[in-house]
């Protein structure tokens, strides 16, 4: 079985994306929900589509750039949980 995606490479990589410290904070705790919606994104899909509308709500404090490069690196990070945990 493949290694799940470690949670902590997500925090980088998010914190990489932002160049405000108050943004570096927000991202970290955007990740810290990741970890969650990925898991809830197993059992009922829908409700981790829910969940990714408060994600994409909580970036609209970043920069529109920023804000994408956040929300692909979350929705990338969750797509290979998915595959992972599925395909193995």
């Amino acid at each position: 079985m493949a290694a799940l995606p470690d949670p902590h490479v997500l925090i980088e990589r998010l914190k990489a994306a932002v160049v405000d410290p108050q943004n570096k904070l927000i991202v970290a705790s955007l990740a810290e929900q990741s970890v969650r919606i990925a898991g809830v994104a197993l059992t009922d899909p829908a409700a981790a589509e829910r969940e990714m509308r408060f994600v994409r709500a909580a970036t609209a404090n970043l920069g529109a750039a920023e804000a994408a490069k956040v929300q692909g690196e979350i929705v990338d990070w969750i797509s290979r949980i998915i595959r992972v945990a599925i395909l193995g």
